[in-house]
């Protein structure tokens, strides 16, 4: 059986806020971008979307489709995450499986199953599109998919993990937009340095907000990038603010376990 193949459907990117839009100070524009993964089963040719962007583009994202195949061809939806800009036009796409971090649903209907005990062995319909589950990185519900392609070769589809490389996005934007949507940024940095050490073949990785793919070169500086001020910097902020969240906590918990005890003694009054 041949390996899948990899095509972008919709290039992703960053910009300035359409004037119409009229959100404010500190909108902006995004691009999302939507890969396409043609592979075989029973020697039928089938269709998997990487997320599925924004409604206002799907007419672009439909045109590059349809050199495929057709709409009711897609079998499954490979959401990276949840996020308004990822999943608008799931719809669109009638009877697809949508897999995702937080479980996998038949579009259209009211059920959701666990996605690691569907895909138990972390592959979808095939051996070589895998999933990896690193919620509550950048968003609560969050995947990166491996694609072992035939024309693309071993590429990875890392969701908003990186927004874009560092010659795009310099780290003063990074931190900017990390502090606005990213909810772990420790963990982020751990969850890409994992991606380089465990993938020494890969070859292309797919970000969300870019229209350039990066390579493992690129992935390399971009870690280099939050090893260095002023990434450290923030790193060490996060960190301190959360000690200080884990104290706050600790403190609640004082509380209510202080709760407990005079209740059982029978000396302290109900909620």
């Amino acid at each position: 059986m041949p390996k899948p193949a990899v095509y972008i459907i919709e290039q992703g990117g960053l910009g300035e806020p359409e004037p119409n839009a009229n959100l404010g100070e500190g909108a902006y524009s995004v691009g999302t971008t939507v890969g396409l993964i043609t592979y075989e089963t029973g020697g039928t040719k089938r269709l998997m979307l990487v997320d599925s962007g924004l409604a206002a583009s799907f007419e672009k994202i439909k045109t590059g489709f349809l050199n495929h195949g057709n709409l009711e061809d897609v079998t499954h939806i490979l959401m990276t995450h949840f996020d308004q800009d990822h999943p608008q036009n799931n719809s669109k796409f009638p009877g697809a499986m949508i897999v995702s971090a937080v479980g996998t649903a038949r579009s259209g209907t009211f059920t959701f199953g666990n996605t690691e005990s569907l895909y138990p062995d972390n592959y979808i319909e095939d051996e070589n599109i895998r999933f990896v589950n690193v919620s509550k990185t950048h968003s609560r519900d969050e995947m990166y998919y491996l694609i072992d392609s035939q024309n693309e070769g071993l590429c990875l589809f890392a969701g908003d993990l990186m927004f874009a490389s560092v010659e795009e996005l310099p780290a003063e934007f990074s931190i900017e937009f990390d502090k606005k949507v990213t909810l772990d940024i420790v963990k982020k940095y751990k969850v890409l340095h994992d991606i380089y050490t465990k993938y020494p073949q890969l070859d292309t990785i797919f970000l969300s907000h870019s229209p350039n793919p990066m390579t493992r070169e690129g992935l390399k500086n971009y870690l280099q990038m939050l090893e260095q001020e002023p990434y450290m910097s923030f790193m060490e902020e996060f960190i301190a603010e959360l000690q200080q969240k884990a104290s706050d906590y600790e403190g609640i918990l004082g509380i209510i376990r202080n709760k407990e005890v005079k209740n059982t003694n029978g000396r302290g009054e109900g909620h």
